[in-house]
């Protein structure tokens, strides 16, 4: 490339950046933290069909830099039903949505490419009757069966959420279920035909009970982890599948099936997955895929997984093999 020409080109670069700077500091004078608030408050009772509530609203350039940020702070959606634990049906301490700021410059298009939750806390519950605080929305006549279509305007090209606490309790099947210490982030990019994607997810604790206590069912898990990283194109996507589970609990009945103890030699369960995926096919290709069992007892599988098609069932061509037990 001509030097004249690249010089020119990294100047309106810089320039560009100044300018999305300058918009942005702007855009942080007009719009105040206490008139994004009342902003967001007064239109949040428009759209949102329970009550609602925002600490503090702000906009954010350089920590989501090149995209344009909105930062709400101590965010809870409250609805009240008898029986229940507590009124905070959500809770969000922090929430950054990320705004394609040049887009909006250039063709007035809000496009969101990022989105971060830290520190939220769901509570979902149903009581006897089968009321439940998360039915928030007003029953609809139309029976028409409707289809859901991802909005154009949302483009995630990365999403983390830390520390998310959730629990379900249903005391109408007697079932409860609490997810503590939900870490997940989930990166990817589609660029000229090319795919590159990460999702990791850890888990502090994760607990299910149905049945009454003594003679249902109890499970525990701590510490799990999972990893899926891919790259391919609109063709193909190789990629490697990580699942850990260092110790978990099963009961039923009152009886123990597994415990804590189980595992003494390494994690309880570990798999590394090794995989190649055909989007025209919908073939799913595994090569040696290990799932190994306390440490100790490992299980190989190579081979094909067809997904089901139309009028055509899934079909699986596996071999397996293991170690000495």
């Amino acid at each position: 490339m001509n030097k004249g020409v690249k010089l020119t080109l990294i100047s309106l670069g810089s320039l560009l950046g100044l300018v999305l700077i300058v918009v942005g500091v702007a855009l942080w004078l007009v719009f105040t933290p206490s008139r994004l608030t009342a902003i967001v408050n007064r239109l949040s009772a428009q759209y949102i069909p329970c009550e609602s509530r925002f600490q503090s609203v702000d906009l954010t350039l350089f920590s989501t830099y090149p995209d344009l940020g909105l930062e709400l702070r101590d965010v809870a959606l409250l609805n009240h039903l008898d029986g229940a634990p507590g009124d905070t049906l959500l809770y969000v301490g922090r929430l950054v949505v990320g705004i394609d700021l040049k887009a909006y410059l250039t063709k007035r298009n809000i496009i969101v490419r990022q989105l971060q939750l830290n520190d939220s806390r769901v509570n979902l519950f149903v009581d006897a009757d089968g009321r439940a605080n998360y039915d928030i929305f007003p029953a609809s006549d139309d029976t028409a069966a409707s289809t859901f279509v991802w909005p154009d305007s949302i483009l995630l090209h990365s999403i983390a959420i830390r520390n998310l606490q959730a629990q379900w309790v249903d005391r109408l099947h007697q079932t409860e279920a609490s997810v503590s210490g939900l870490d997940v982030t989930a990166e990817g990019a589609l660029t000229h035909g090319k795919l590159q994607a990460l999702l990791e997810i850890g888990c502090g604790r994760l607990a299910f009970a149905h049945g009454q206590a003594g003679s249902g069912m109890t499970v525990r898990a701590d510490g799990v982890a999972i990893r899926l990283d891919a790259a391919g194109d609109n063709e193909a996507a190789n990629g490697r599948l990580t699942f850990t589970l260092p110790q978990a609990q099963l009961c039923l009945a009152g009886r123990e099936y597994c415990t804590y103890a189980t595992a003494s030699h390494g994690d309880l369960i570990a798999l590394d997955a090794p995989l190649r995926f055909s989007f025209d096919n919908r073939r799913l290709m595994l090569d040696t895929a290990s799932l190994t069992l306390d440490g100790r007892y490992r299980v190989d599988v190579d081979g094909t997984v067809e997904l089901p098609q139309e009028r055509q069932p899934i079909c699986t061509d596996l071999a397996f093999s293991t170690n000495r037990w």
